[in-house]
C-alpha cells in the first residue's frame, strides 16, 4: 500500500552480516541517497534500540555514516533533515558484527495524498561552522510577499537580507559584487555586478541559502557570503504544478489586462531509475498605475519570460550526470517610471540572457569527485524615449533620458573538487581540494547627449557635456585552489582548517586566504552548538567601477542667476586608473554563534559577526592641473560591518510554525561617495553609512491551520530603520555628511488565507493576501534637494494592497 503513495519516504534497507559472535558490539554503517540517488550531506540518523538509549550519527559529504557500539536486536531508526521528508522509527534488526545499509530521503514535495508524511524542521548541524539561514519550498510557498512570482520577495524575507529603494538585495550589509551568488553549484550572478538579475520560476526553488560567516573555502568569491539557490529535478512520478493561470483584468482609469504570471512546472522519468527531467516555465506581464503622474502617461509595462530546463543520468550506481540550460528574456517599456521620474524620462531595455551548466559527480570507498563547466552570454540595451534635452531640476526630471546603451557580458567557469572521508589521525579527518578557472568578458558602447541642471526658479544653472570614446571592452581572467580538513578530534569537538589561494589577471596579484573554524557541542550533537570562526576571504572586482576608467570624461559649464550668460571656465570630470595598479580587495570575518534545542520543537540562538574590508576599490579626487574632479580609483576603501543577532523558532505541529529575528547592524565604509558621469555630486570622499544600512531590523513569519473551512493563515512581519540617502543643492553639491539623512520608520505587515479545493478530480488551492495591513507609508522616493519647494517629500512604495493566487497542486 505504501509503495503507492508517490509522496511516501522511501526506506530501503540491504543488511549484510560480517564478523563473529565474539564481537564486543555491532556496528552500523551505510549511506544516505535522495530519490535520485545523490549523497545527501549532513543527514541526522537517530538510531534507537530495545534499551531505548539514542544514537547519533550525521552523514557526511559522500552520504556515508557510521555508528559503533549498537546493541543487537530490534531497533528503530529515524532520519532528518531540513528541506527533505522524515523517516521516523522504522524498524531495523541489528545483526551481531557489521550492518550495512542504505537510505533514501525524498526532498520535500507538495503533498497531495491524504498520508502522514512530515517534513524536518529546524535541526542543529554540527559540523557546519558558518551562520547559514535557509528558505526552503514549503516556506516560499507559505509566506506571504507582495509578489509571490519574483523571488527576490522572497530571499527578502529572510534575516540579514536587505532590499534597498532600488529594489537590489543586500546580504549581511555587503555590496551587492560581495556575495557570491550560485545555482545548482555553478556561479550565476551578473558577469558584470554579481547582482541576481537573472529571473527563475520561483516555484522551481528547492532551497534558497544565505551564508555569511566562515564560508567554504570552496567558493572563489564569498568575500561577504554566499547564496546558494538549488532547484527541482524530476525523480520516477510525474509531477505538473500550475501557478496563477487565470488573467485577472484591473479596473483603474479604464479597463486593462492586470499583472499575470503564470507559471508551470514539469518533471518526471526519461528512464525510470535511470534518467529525469524537469522543466519550469513562468511569464511576467506587468501592468500598473503610477500615482501622481499625468493621466495617460501613469501606465508602466513590461514583459518577462524564462525557462529552467534541468536533466539528470546515472550512468551507475556511483555516477550521476546532471546539466541546466536557463534563457531569461524581456521588454520594459518605460524602465525606471516614477513621481519624480515621468514617463518621458525612463527607457526602453529589451533584455536577453542564458546560462548552461553540466556537472560530473562520481563517489567511491567514501571519496566524491566532481566536475563542472558553466557558460552564460547576456545583452541589456537602454533607449530612451525621445531625442529631447534632459532636465534635473531640484524637484524632478524632465525631457528625454541624456544616454543610450548597449551592454554585453560573457563568463565562462570550469572546476573540480574531490572530497575525501574516513581518515583517521588523532581523531577523524574530512578533506576537500579543488580548483577553479574563469573568464569575465564586459563590452559596452554608448551614446550621451547633454544634461541641463536648472535651479528652483526654472533658470539654467549647468550643462554637462560628454566626450571621449564611446564604446570599450574589458576581461578578465581568474584561477583559485583550496585545500580544507574537517577534522573531528572528539564528538563534541571539531576544527575545520582551510586555506585559499586566487590570483586574478587584472590586478596581476595572487591572494591567500587562510581560514579556521571550531565546533564545541557541550550538550550533546543535537542539543546545543557554540561556533567559533575567523578567516580572510577574496571577492570579485566590480566591472562597474573599473569600466569607469575606460569610458567617457564629464564636462559642465556654468551660468549666471539669470540663466543666460555662460561663466568662464569649465569643470572637467574623468576617471583614472592609478600608474601603480590595484591590489586585490578582500575582508576578514570573525563571528561567533550559539544555538540550542530545547525540548523537541523550540530553537533559539544568538550570533556575532565582524566583517572588515581591506584594499576596496573607490575613487578619490587627486590635484590636477585642470579645474574639476580627477577621480583615481584606488584600494583604500575600508567597508565595515557589525552585527548581533538573536533569533527563536517555534514548531507547535507539523504545520504551525512561527520565527522571529532581530539583527542590530551598522553597516559603514570611510569612502560612501559613489561617483558615476550620470549622477555626480560634487564633493570628496567622506566617510559615512552604507545606503542600505539598518541599525535595527525585525522579521516574523509563521503560519497555521484554522479551525473552521480548512483554511491555512499565514503572516509576515517586518520593521526596520529606515534607510540612510543624501542631501544636495541646486548645484548638485553635497550638504552636510555623506548619507546623512534617512527615510521614515519602514514597518509592513501580510496576512494571507489560503484555501485547499477539488475540482474534477484535481486539487488546487487559492490564497488571498493583503499586503501591508496596516497602509504604513513605506516610501522608496524622496525630494533630496534642500532648493527645491518640496523638499523632503517622500513618495513612492506600496500601500495597503490585495492580491490573489490560484495554483495547482495535484490530482486527488
Amino acid at each position: 500500500m505504501c509503495g503507492k503513495l508517490a509522496a511516501w519516504t522511501l526506506l530501503s534497507a540491504l543488511v549484510a552480516v560480517s564478523g563473529t559472535a565474539q564481537a564486543p558490539a555491532s556496528q552500523l554503517h551505510g549511506h544516505v541517497d535522495d530519490e535520485d540517488g545523490k549523497p545527501v550531506d549532513g543527514a541526522e540518523i537517530q538510531v534507537t534500540p530495545a534499551s531505548g538509549a539514542i544514537l547519533v550519527a550525521y552523514s557526511d559529504a559522500t552520504g556515508h555514516f557510521e555508528i559503533n557500539a549498537v546493541p543487537t536486536g530490534q531497533a528503530t531508526v529515524s532520519l532528518s533533515k531540513p528541506g527533505f521528508f522524515q523517516i521516523e522509527k522504522k524498524p531495523l534488526e541489528i545483526s551481531p558484527g557489521a550492518n550495512e545499509v542504505v537510505f533514501t530521503l525524498n526532498h520535500e514535495t507538495e503533498i497531495h495524498q491524504q498520508v502522514q508524511v512530515t517534513a524536518t524542521g529546524a535541526q542543529i548541524q554540527p559540523s557546519a561552522t558558518t551562520r547559514d539561514v535557509q528558505l526552503l519550498e514549503h516556506e516560499i510557498l507559505n509566506v506571504p510577499v507582495a509578489g509571490t512570482h519574483d523571488l527576490t520577495h522572497s530571499l527578502a524575507l529572510m534575516p540579514g537580507v536587505i532590499e534597498d529603494n532600488a529594489a537590489v538585495l543586500h546580504y549581511a550589509g555587503a555590496r551587492v559584487n560581495d556575495t557570491e551568488v550560485m545555482l545548482d553549484g555553478f556561479e550565476i550572478g551578473d558577469p558584470v555586478n554579481g547582482q541576481l538579475t537573472t529571473r527563475i520560476n520561483v516555484d522551481a526553488v528547492q532551497t534558497a541559502t544565505v551564508e555569511n560567516g566562515d564560508t567554504s573555502a570552496a567558493y572563489a568569491h564569498a568575500g561577504a557570503g554566499v547564496l546558494s539557490l538549488n532547484t527541482i529535478t524530476g525523480d520516477d512520478h510525474w509531477r505538473v504544478g500550475t501557478t496563477d493561470f487565470i488573467p485577472v483584468p484591473l479596473v483603474e482609469q479604464g479597463l486593462h489586462l492586470g499583472s499575470w504570471y503564470p507559471r508551470l512546472t514539469l518533471s518526471g522519468p526519461i528512464a525510470k531509475g535511470k534518467a529525469w527531467f524537469s522543466e519550469a516555465l513562468s511569464l511576467w506581464r506587468v501592468f500598473g498605475v503610477v500615482h501622481g503622474l499625468p493621466s495617460g502617461q501613469d501606465f508602466c509595462t513590461a514583459w518577462y519570460g524564462d525557462s529552467l530546463t534541468r536533466l539528470q543520468m546515472n550512468l551507475s550506481p556511483g555516477n550521476v550526470v546532471s546539466g541546466n540550460f536557463l534563457y531569461n528574456q524581456s521588454y520594459q517599456s518605460d524602465a525606471g517610471i516614477g513621481v519624480l521620474m515621468p514617463f518621458s524620462t525612463t527607457t526602453r531595455v529589451p533584455a536577453r540572457r542564458w546560462f548552461a551548466s553540466i556537472r560530473d559527480q562520481i563517489w567511491f570507498h567514501r571519496t566524491l569527485v566532481q566536475f563542472g563547466v558553466a557558460g552564460d552570454s547576456g545583452l541589456s540595451d537602454s533607449i530612451p524615449q525621445g531625442n529631447g534635452v534632459y532636465i534635473i531640476s531640484p524637484t524632478v526630471t524632465e525631457g528625454n533620458y541624456f544616454q543610450s546603451l548597449e551592454q554585453r557580458g560573457r563568463r565562462l567557469q570550469l572546476l573540480g573538487d574531490i572530497i575525501t572521508t574516513d581518515h583517521h589521525l588523532l581523531g577523524l579527518h574530512t578533506i576537500s581540494a579543488g580548483s577553479n578557472l574563469g573568464s569575465v568578458f564586459r563590452s559596452q558602447s554608448s551614446v550621451r547627449e547633454a544634461i541641463d541642471i536648472t535651479r528652483a526658479d526654472g533658470t539654467l544653472s549647468e550643462v554637462a557635456t560628454f566626450s571621449g570614446p564611446a564604446a570599450y571592452r574589458l576581461t578578465n581572467t581568474q584561477v583559485g585552489v583550496y585545500v580544507e580538513d574537517m577534522w573531528q578530534i572528539a564528538k563534541p569537538f571539531e576544527i575545520v582548517a582551510g586555506i585559499r589561494g586566487d590570483w586574478d589577471r587584472l590586478v596581476q596579484h595572487g591572494f591567500v586566504g587562510p581560514r579556521i573554524a571550531a565546533n564545541i557541542l557541550p550538550l550533546g550533537e543535537d542539543r546545543a552548538k557554540l561556533t567559533l570562526s575567523w578567516g580572510e576571504f577574496d571577492t570579485a572586482l566590480d566591472f562597474n567601477t573599473l569600466g569607469r576608467t575606460l569610458d567617457q570624461e564629464r564636462t559642465d559649464v556654468f551660468y549666471d542667476p539669470t540663466g543666460k550668460t555662460q561663466l568662464p571656465g569649465f569643470w572637467l570630470t574623468k576617471f583614472l586608473l592609478p600608474p601603480s595598479g590595484l591590489e586585490q580587495p578582500w575582508f576578514s570575518k570573525t563571528s561567533a554563534e550559539w544555538e540550542e534545542r530545547v525540548g523537541n520543537n523550540t530553537y533559539f540562538g544568538a550570533s556575532f559577526l565582524m566583517r572588515r574590508e581591506n584594499h576596496g576599490l573607490a575613487y578619490q579626487t587627486v590635484a590636477d592641473s585642470q579645474p574639476g574632479l580627477t577621480l583615481v580609483v584606488g584600494n583604500d576603501r575600508k567597508d565595515r560591518y557589525v552585527a548581533s543577532e538573536f533569533w527563536v523558532k517555534h514548531q507547535f505541529s507539523e504545520n504551525a510554525e512561527v520565527s522571529i529575528d532581530y539583527t542590530r547592524s551598522r553597516s559603514t565604509t570611510n569612502q560612501a561617495m559613489d561617483y558615476s558621469l550620470g549622477s555626480l555630486i560634487f564633493t570628496q570622499q567622506a566617510p559615512g553609512p552604507l545606503p542600505w544600512d539598518t541599525p535595527n531590523r525585525v522579521v516574523a513569519d509563521g503560519w497555521t491551520p484554522l479551525p473552521f473551512w480548512h483554511l491555512l493563515l499565514s503572516g509576515f512581519a517586518e520593521y526596520r530603520t529606515g534607510l540612510p540617502f543624501n542631501i544636495i543643492n541646486q548645484a548638485q553639491q553635497l550638504v552636510g555628511t555623506p548619507y546623512g539623512a534617512r527615510y521614515p520608520v519602514y514597518f509592513n505587515l501580510n496576512l494571507g488565507l489560503e484555501k485547499r479545493f477539488h475540482f474534477r478530480n484535481k486539487e488546487y488551492a487559492i490564497r488571498l493576501t493583503v499586503v501591508n495591513v496596516t497602509g504604513h507609508l513605506n516610501p522608496n522616493e524622496v525630494v533630496n534637494n534642500m532648493n527645491a519647494p518640496t523638499f523632503l517629500t517622500f513618495t513612492g512604495g506600496e500601500g495597503r494592497a490585495f492580491t490573489a493566487r490560484l495554483r495547482l497542486v495535484g490530482s486527488k
